[in-house]
């Protein structure tokens, strides 16, 4: 849950070996695309960041591995909409 959805912290950390990128979006936003992480090779998949959200939203992670993608999506709650 998050008070003030102008600033959202979220960590993400991606337990896949060999992890290329991870694509960040918040599907009620205006733009849902909120964050695009290129990892070079040999480093862990891990990035701790802070999102605007509109409202209340999934929140749904891509993470691309070994030229596989995997999800996961959590459901964040905002009690003022930080994108207005």
């Amino acid at each position: 849950m998050a008070e003030n959805g102008a600033i959202v912290p979220i960590s993400v950390e991606s337990r896949l070996p060999n992890t290329s990128r991870l694509l960040i979006f918040v599907e009620k936003n205006p733009k849902p695309l909120a964050a695009r992480i290129h990892f070079p090779p040999g480093t862990d998949g891990f990035v701790s960041l802070r999102l605007k959200m509109n409202e209340t939203s999934p929140i749904l992670v891509i993470a691309e591995s070994e030229g596989q993608f995997f999800g996961t999506q959590r459901i964040v709650r905002v009690m003022i909409g930080g994108c207005g």
